[in-house]
């Protein structure tokens, strides 16, 4: 019986949520993964894609100065170090988040799971597992351009309206 602690890659890149997006930026150059843990305190807030990440600062100016806490969204599930493999296969296949962070009872990160780890060198292997991890576009049509990252900002999402001139 393979356990999730078992096929799990190591939490390396850790940030906080008080910190900046540019930090989150830097942590992923300095680091070959592809996901980074966001931890609020000693607990798991959210998990971070590269990809995502780095999407969203190329196609939005500024918005490395952010704060991590303020992303609206930062999706992941959880499963304990011990819960079976098919435990984890149910998370990412039936939820909208592409990782699973493996903690304790204490809620305190161990690793991350991702679609990839389920089925390693098999591209065959849950293909819609891998493309929803990676797309997040594929999910649903009507989502925001950048996946379900989204940013609290104190500019207007909408230019006001013209006033009526009767």
């Amino acid at each position: 019986m393979t356990m999730a602690r078992d096929i799990m890659q190591p939490a390396e890149a850790i940030v906080h949520v008080a910190h900046s997006l540019r930090e989150a930026l830097i942590r992923f150059r300095e680091s070959d993964t592809d996901y980074l843990v966001a931890l609020d305190g000693n607990q798991v807030a959210g998990v971070i894609d590269r990809a995502l990440l780095v999407d969203l600062d190329a196609k939005t100016p500024g918005i490395s100065d952010e704060l991590i806490g303020n992303l609206d969204s930062l999706k992941f599930r959880t499963c304990r170090l011990d819960d079976d493999i098919t435990v984890v296969e149910r998370l990412l296949t039936f939820s909208d988040a592409g990782i699973v962070a493996v903690v304790d009872e204490d809620h305190q990160i161990h690793g991350l799971i991702g679609p990839s780890d389920l089925a390693p060198g098999d591209d065959t292997a849950a293909p819609d597992r891998k493309r929803r991890a990676r797309d997040p576009m594929e999910k649903a049509p009507d989502t925001a351009p950048f996946g379900e990252v989204k940013s609290y900002t104190t500019r207007p999402h909408v230019p006001p309206a013209k006033k009526r001139r009767d």
